[in-house]
Protein backbone atom coordinates (compact mmCIF):
# COMPACT_ATOMS: atom_id res chain seq x y z
CA UNK A 1 0.00 0.00 0.00
CA UNK A 2 2.97 2.24 0.66
CA UNK A 3 4.67 2.07 -2.64
CA UNK A 4 1.56 2.75 -4.18
CA UNK A 5 0.89 5.91 -2.57
CA UNK A 6 4.81 6.88 -3.36
CA UNK A 7 3.88 5.79 -7.00
CA UNK A 8 0.88 8.12 -6.98
CA UNK A 9 2.48 11.23 -5.30
CA UNK A 10 5.51 10.94 -7.90
CA UNK A 11 3.08 11.06 -10.82
CA UNK A 12 1.06 13.85 -9.53
CA UNK A 13 4.30 15.68 -9.23
CA UNK A 14 5.74 15.15 -12.41
CA UNK A 15 2.60 16.03 -14.36
CA UNK A 16 2.51 19.31 -16.04
CA UNK A 17 0.06 20.96 -14.25
CA UNK A 18 -3.24 21.41 -15.97
CA UNK A 19 -4.79 25.27 -16.62
CA UNK A 20 -0.90 26.35 -15.39
CA UNK A 21 -0.92 30.46 -15.83
CA UNK A 22 1.42 32.17 -19.27
CA UNK A 23 4.99 32.45 -19.03
CA UNK A 24 5.64 35.45 -16.71
CA UNK A 25 2.36 35.52 -14.71
CA UNK A 26 2.07 35.31 -11.23
CA UNK A 27 -0.55 34.65 -8.81
CA UNK A 28 0.84 36.54 -5.82
CA UNK A 29 -1.39 39.25 -4.42
CA UNK A 30 -0.18 42.80 -4.41
CA UNK A 31 0.78 44.82 -1.44
CA UNK A 32 -2.30 47.02 -1.95
CA UNK A 33 -4.62 44.82 0.51
CA UNK A 34 -1.81 44.13 3.02
CA UNK A 35 -1.18 48.32 3.33
CA UNK A 36 -4.98 48.47 3.51
CA UNK A 37 -5.61 46.22 6.20
CA UNK A 38 -2.48 47.73 8.08
CA UNK A 39 -3.89 51.51 7.60
CA UNK A 40 -7.11 49.70 8.71
CA UNK A 41 -5.96 48.62 11.79
CA UNK A 42 -4.14 51.87 12.70
CA UNK A 43 -7.68 53.48 12.33
CA UNK A 44 -9.39 51.30 14.80
CA UNK A 45 -6.07 51.31 17.68
CA UNK A 46 -6.66 55.43 16.85
CA UNK A 47 -10.23 55.78 17.83
CA UNK A 48 -10.32 52.87 20.13
CA UNK A 49 -7.45 53.48 22.70
CA UNK A 50 -5.42 56.70 22.01
CA UNK A 51 -8.41 59.30 21.29
CA UNK A 52 -10.46 58.11 25.11
CA UNK A 53 -6.86 58.23 27.08
CA UNK A 54 -5.89 62.10 25.20
CA UNK A 55 -9.83 63.41 26.47
CA UNK A 56 -9.32 61.27 29.85
CA UNK A 57 -5.51 63.20 30.36
CA UNK A 58 -6.79 66.44 29.46
CA UNK A 59 -10.02 66.40 31.94
CA UNK A 60 -7.31 64.86 34.74
CA UNK A 61 -5.06 68.22 34.03
CA UNK A 62 -8.08 70.32 33.70
CA UNK A 63 -8.93 69.10 37.60
CA UNK A 64 -5.00 69.57 38.96
CA UNK A 65 -5.24 73.02 37.49
CA UNK A 66 -8.36 74.26 38.64
CA UNK A 67 -7.35 72.74 42.69
CA UNK A 68 -8.25 75.43 45.11
CA UNK A 69 -7.54 75.43 48.99
CA UNK A 70 -10.64 73.93 50.95
CA UNK A 71 -11.08 71.11 48.24
CA UNK A 72 -11.35 67.56 49.34
CA UNK A 73 -9.10 65.19 47.65
CA UNK A 74 -8.62 61.51 47.51
CA UNK A 75 -4.85 60.65 46.85
CA UNK A 76 -3.66 57.59 44.51
CA UNK A 77 -2.79 56.10 48.29
CA UNK A 78 -6.06 55.94 49.33
CA UNK A 79 -5.85 58.82 51.74
CA UNK A 80 -8.80 61.59 52.23
CA UNK A 81 -8.16 65.21 53.34
CA UNK A 82 -8.59 68.27 52.64
CA UNK A 83 -6.28 71.20 50.19
CA UNK A 84 -4.59 73.66 52.73
CA UNK A 85 -1.96 74.89 50.28
CA UNK A 86 -0.56 74.35 46.90
CA UNK A 87 2.52 75.38 45.02
CA UNK A 88 1.96 75.42 41.08
CA UNK A 89 5.66 76.15 40.24
CA UNK A 90 6.86 73.20 42.49
CA UNK A 91 3.45 70.81 42.01
CA UNK A 92 3.65 70.01 45.47
CA UNK A 93 0.21 70.07 47.51
CA UNK A 94 -0.56 70.47 51.01
CA UNK A 95 -3.23 68.12 52.32
CA UNK A 96 -4.97 68.26 55.59
CA UNK A 97 -5.84 65.15 56.62
CA UNK A 98 -6.89 65.31 60.56
CA UNK A 99 -6.40 68.22 63.30
CA UNK A 100 -2.46 69.08 63.55
CA UNK A 101 -1.72 66.57 60.62
CA UNK A 102 -0.50 67.77 57.14
CA UNK A 103 0.98 65.86 54.51
CA UNK A 104 2.84 67.00 51.36
CA UNK A 105 1.80 65.19 48.44
CA UNK A 106 3.01 66.32 44.32
CA UNK A 107 0.05 67.12 42.43
CA UNK A 108 0.14 63.87 40.29
CA UNK A 109 -0.71 62.03 43.65
CA UNK A 110 -4.04 63.54 43.22
CA UNK A 111 -6.69 61.01 42.24
CA UNK A 112 -9.73 62.74 42.43
CA UNK A 113 -11.30 66.11 43.83
CA UNK A 114 -14.72 67.37 45.41
CA UNK A 115 -15.44 70.75 45.85
CA UNK A 116 -16.48 72.30 48.94
CA UNK A 117 -19.64 73.80 49.74
CA UNK A 118 -20.47 77.44 48.41
CA UNK A 119 -21.71 78.92 51.14
CA UNK A 120 -24.59 79.94 49.21
CA UNK A 121 -25.61 76.13 48.51
CA UNK A 122 -25.28 75.22 52.56
CA UNK A 123 -27.37 78.35 53.46
CA UNK A 124 -29.77 77.08 51.10
CA UNK A 125 -30.32 74.08 53.05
Amino acid sequence: MVPSLWNALACAAAAPATGAPAAGATDKPGLNPMILMFTVIIILFYFIMLRPQKAEQRKREEMLNSLAKGDSVLTNGGIYGTVESFDKEKGIVTVAVAPKVVIKFTRSAITSVTRKKDKSESDAE
